[in-house]
């Protein structure tokens, strides 16, 4: 049995009191020098070990309670009536999650608690936060209150001039626009209340940055035409409108600013959890008063989307975050949904895990405040299986890849689109390469932590990246830049010249090559020349005679320079020459010797972490992720992966080499600071643990 008392320390240490222990970590990383140019070693605090293995696994599951019922049938039944004290702490014992997240108002509008704030349903019978409440006491499990903060029926219908409204007026779809009279009248009290009247740990946002669109209510136009002094653009062709966009993102988190002041003034320890916030799609570095990072992926081909927001999220190392899987597939079209086979939560479990992530796993209630928590007990039964054998590689860790793949806030804002980065982060992860995803912010904040960036240029991105980039290979780093398809990007080559020093002719070509390449040019294929060496001209667009890829050396440091969007095709097609190609120009300018290279089939994801003086390195079989068909996505079974080897950097023989689980097999040699691994009949996972000396 778990000790509840352990589960809230550890809980607590994971959301507020690590903050200081991971702010060592960064600081530590940030005054250290890189290892491959003459520095040391990142320190960190020693591993933390667990006194019980139990402890570590439930530190790993959250599970969320709530409704998302059609809002007639809801309004016809009571949704306390079965919601009872001993059933709750019944399925709290069985579940034993690191955190538990209850309703209090969903998107219909209706409160669960009786207040003066918001209505209360009308067919309440009971305060259900309080028999969660009882019952996370009873238990010692810390307690999250869902809030539907900025999707809400009944306050749209009743108060139309909360609504978020399209350029012709007509309200978006039971949307709340964030700059209306909604927060202060509505949305902050109602948090208050809950904050003092139910302590809860921390509230939970859904309905808010996940559906954040331009708005052109009054109060929206107002604030943007204050600042911008100009008018609100109402066509999406406007030149304005990417301002309008970046208001809009902006204006967000000054809502979001101040609704945490206003809970923090009640209870200082109270954090928030927004769903989607802070992630891919908000590239924006994370306030203190976010808890956790949250969000959920589809309930098929969940692998890809868990896999790629960990590579980000993974890069924080000082912020916990959950990704919510599904126990069950809703396949595109059907009638139904069907359990979820146990490898298809294996692989979405190790994507998560490996990272530093935790799992989440959402629980529907009935009508009537009914549940059922097998399928969630039997997910967590699934992970308990997973991390038992593999504790020692889930301890507390930070990233230690060498790669970082640039994910530009300004672009984001500007276009709102993912293609280039997905794109470029699946080549990099079916060419077995440990990479994080890194906003710029981070990236700025210290360069010298990674080695080589990959950085997909676009007209948008900020002339600080680009200068921050260019100060990191003038210092020895290396850099894989990428040009989108424009006249403006290639205006970007002039403006930046200490970063693009290719001469006036070599120029013409790549304006050439990014301005008039169709679509069709880079998918048909790429002609290798042959070239002196050090010739700038490698390879070109098939049939073009344009130059396709430039290197030169910019300070201590090396770019190759491909003149196409290889990101966005690889996205769009998976060309694996488009994959060999990156991978080949990564290299290329990692020099001859990168500290780590894996040798394994294109479906091996490679995680690289860092406990201690402890490295981890994970090896996750992404296998038939992708094969099926949104009608047919189940993943039953996987091939295991025969073999694999692998190079580490290690300056000293290690004091041990493992591997778990146990029945993957291994063999290692080390030699003059290089350890090779060779490591068979790999299935779903397996991780190395290398101790030093």
């Amino acid at each position: 049995m778990i000790q509840r008392n352990l589960a809230r320390a550890r809980f607590l240490a994971v959301s507020a009191a690590s903050l200081a222990f991971f702010a060592g970590i960064t600081k530590a990383r940030t005054d250290s020098q890189p290892l491959e140019r003459g520095g040391t070693a990142p320190t960190q605090p020693a591993t933390t070990e667990f006194d019980d293995t139990n402890e570590l696994i439930g530190s790993l599951f959250r599970v969320q309670f709530d409704h998302h019922l059609d809002e007639k049938l809801f309004l016809d039944h009571d949704p306390s009536a079965k919601l009872t004290t001993q059933r709750c702490e019944e399925a709290l014992r069985r579940l034993r999650p690191a955190s538990v997240t209850v309703c209090s108002l969903g998107h219909e509008g209706w409160a669960r608690v009786s207040g003066a704030v918001l209505a209360p349903h009308p067919a309440l019978s009971k305060d259900s936060l309080a028999i969660w409440r009882e019952a996370c006491d009873r238990t010692q499990t810390p307690l999250f209150i869902y809030v539907s903060s900025l999707i809400n029926y009944k306050a749209n219908h009743e108060h139309p001039e909360y609504a978020r409204l399209f350029s012709n007026g007509n309200p978006a779809d039971q949307r709340i626009d964030h700059n209306s009279a909604f927060v202060d009248e509505k949305l902050i009290p109602f948090c208050r209340e809950l904050v003092s009247r139910y302590r809860p740990d921390g509230l939970w946002f859904d309905g808010d940055y996940w559906s954040v669109f331009p708005s052109w209510n009054p109060a929206s136009i107002s604030a943007f035409e204050r600042q911008a002094g100009r008018k609100a653009p109402v066509d999406f062709a406007d030149p304005a409108f990417p301002a309008f966009w970046e208001f809009t993102t902006r204006s967000h988190a000054q809502y979001v600013e101040k609704v945490a002041a206003a809970v923090r003034a009640v209870n200082p320890s109270c954090g928030l959890v927004i769903n989607s916030a802070y992630t891919l799609r908000q590239p924006e570095p994370l306030p203190a008063y976010v808890a956790r990072v949250n969000l959920d992926v589809p309930t098929y081909f969940g692998l890809e989307a868990a896999s790629l927001e960990a590579h980000f999220q993974g890069a924080r190392d000082n912020r916990p975050f959950d990704i919510v899987i599904s126990g069950h597939c809703a396949p595109e079209g059907a009638p139904y949904a069907y359990t979820k086979p146990r490898m298809q939560l294996l692989q979405e479990m190790a994507a998560i895990l490996s990272h530093g992530g935790g799992v989440s796993v959402y629980v529907g209630l009935d009508v009537d405040g009914g549940f059922s928590v097998d399928e969630v007990a039997d997910v967590r039964e699934v992970l308990e299986q997973f991390a038992r054998p593999r504790a020692a590689a889930l301890l507390p860790s930070v990233s230690a890849a060498d790669v970082a793949l640039l994910h530009s806030a300004a672009d984001f804002r500007h276009t709102h689109r993912l293609e280039r980065l997905r794109g470029a982060a699946l080549a990099l992860l079916r060419s077995n390469i440990a990479f994080d995803i890194v906003d710029d912010s981070l990236f700025m904040a210290n360069p010298r932590r990674y080695r080589s960036i990959v950085l997909p240029l676009t007209a948008f991105t900020s002339n600080s990246l680009i200068e921050s980039a260019e100060k990191f290979v003038a210092d020895g780093g290396h850099a894989v830049i990428t040009l989108a398809a424009t006249a403006d990007t290639a205006e970007r080559l002039k403006q930046n010249r200490k970063l693009f020093p290719v001469t006036t002719a070599e120029f013409r070509a790549l304006q050439l090559s990014v301005v008039g390449a169709e679509d069709g040019a880079i998918a048909s294929g790429y002609i290798a020349l042959q070239c002196s060496p050090g010739a700038v001209a490698l390879r070109e667009i098939a049939g073009s005679g344009t130059a396709l890829i430039n290197r030169y050396a910019v300070g201590r440091g090396r770019v190759s320079l491909i003149s196409a969007d290889l990101p966005a095709e690889f996205d769009r097609a998976a060309n694996p020459r488009v994959r060999q190609l990156l991978a080949d120009e990564l290299r290329w300018s990692d020099g001859a010797d990168p500290s780590l290279v894996v040798a394994a089939p294109p479906w091996i994801e490679t995680v690289s972490r860092r406990a201690g003086d402890h490295r981890i390195i994970h090896l996750v079989n992404h296998a038939r992720g992708r094969e099926g068909r949104s009608r047919a996505p189940a993943v039953e079974s996987i091939p295991s992966a025969a073999e694999v080897s692998l190079t580490l950097r290690c300056d000293k023989q290690p004091a041990s080499v493992r591997c778990v689980p146990d029945e993957t097999g291994l063999e290692y040699s080390w030699s003059a600071g290089r350890l090779s691994a060779r490591l068979t009949n790999i299935g779903v996972h397996c991780a190395l643990l290398i101790d030093a000396p």
